[in-house]
């Protein structure tokens, strides 16, 4: 009986994630465009940005994260 729970719980998940990520899909596209084109921190200043960045790499190493430049 626990079995047929997890995987009804499994697929309920599973398909609300996918409709969420379909109906919204537009939207984080738009909104990632937009913070690529900005170009420039809103939140943090550029020290700030590189001590996040910093974390960041000691969490996700180099080849895993994305590459982007960097405003100078």
């Amino acid at each position: 009986m626990s079995d047929s729970r997890r995987k009804f719980l499994l697929k309920s998940f599973s398909a609300t994630s996918a409709a969420w990520l379909a109906a919204n899909w537009p939207a984080e596209v738009a909104a990632a465009e937009k913070a690529q084109a900005m170009g420039a921190f809103t939140y943090f200043t550029r020290e700030q940005a590189g001590e996040v960045d910093a974390m960041a790499a000691q969490i996700y190493p180099l080849p895993i994260r994305r590459a982007r430049a960097r405003p100078r």
